[in-house]
């Protein structure tokens, strides 16, 4: 059963990442649902689950909403800080961009991962949970296909590097289930990691793809894909 959603996983966000390439020629639509997505991916669903681990290990909830700050300022300095070190004058813009995109991938496949962990300990700890678990990481991993392909598309990377990071983020789930059985991970840690994905998603969502969407189209129907983004998964979480 747990391969069973394993594979589910992969197609979905293989599936996710096909359709941003397929409508690349609308680009800035994409990038706006991809935004609407990702905040309410951080909202809905990772601050949520964080706040059910605090509850559940009687732990302040100061600490992790500090890793909320330091993830969402940490990507901003890292960002800031590969773009000084690693641009020439001629090429800074193109550079700057694909540093982006490189840093949103990377933070995606990490996300996919912990998915994968959680699919991975809910079976450990009930078939019925893990079955509920998996529902939700296939339910949200066509939108982390598409918001992978946007991202990279967006920051200029070229096809090649889309398709690695895309064919990682539909792997980092497969390879998740499995962690479970190899090593421990408390819950108190889990707790951070989750919090500081809240923190990324919300610069990437709020401070990358939202500006350069609007940039690229500066229209009313750009705040409907957005919103739109946001409701489906704020649907998904609440069905779920």
């Amino acid at each position: 059963m747990l391969i069973f959603f394993a594979i589910l996983a992969f197609l979905a966000t293989i599936l996710g990442g096909y359709f941003a390439f397929r409508y690349r020629n609308r680009l800035h639509f994409v990038m706006a649902f991809a935004a609407g997505v990702l905040v309410a991916l951080a909202f809905f669903e990772i601050l949520p689950e964080a706040f059910d681990l605090i509850e559940s290990n009687n732990v302040s909830s100061f600490g992790p909403m500090v890793a909320v700050l330091g993830g969402f300022l940490s990507f901003y300095f890292l960002e800031k800080f590969m773009v000084v070190h690693s641009c020439t004058e001629e090429g800074c813009e193109n550079d700057h961009h694909e540093n982006i995109g490189f840093l949103g991938g990377i933070g995606i496949t990490l996300h996919s991962l912990i998915d994968g962990l959680a699919m991975g300990a809910g079976f450990l700890i009930n078939p019925s949970i893990g079955i509920l678990i998996s529902i939700g990481v296939v339910l949200h991993k066509f939108s982390d296909g598409l918001c992978t392909v946007a991202l990279m598309l967006t920051n200029k990377n070229d096809r090649a590097h889309i398709t690695s990071f895309l064919i990682a983020v539909a792997l980092a789930p497969v390879a998740g289930i499995f962690l479970p059985q190899v090593i421990k991970i408390s819950e108190i840690s889990l707790t951070y990691i989750l919090a500081y994905f809240v923190g990324f998603f919300l610069y990437i969502g709020a401070s990358d793809l939202l500006p350069e969407a609007h940039e690229k189209g500066n229209s009313i129907y750009l705040a409907f894909y957005t919103t739109a983004g946001a409701i489906l998964v704020l649907l998904a979480t609440k069905l779920i």
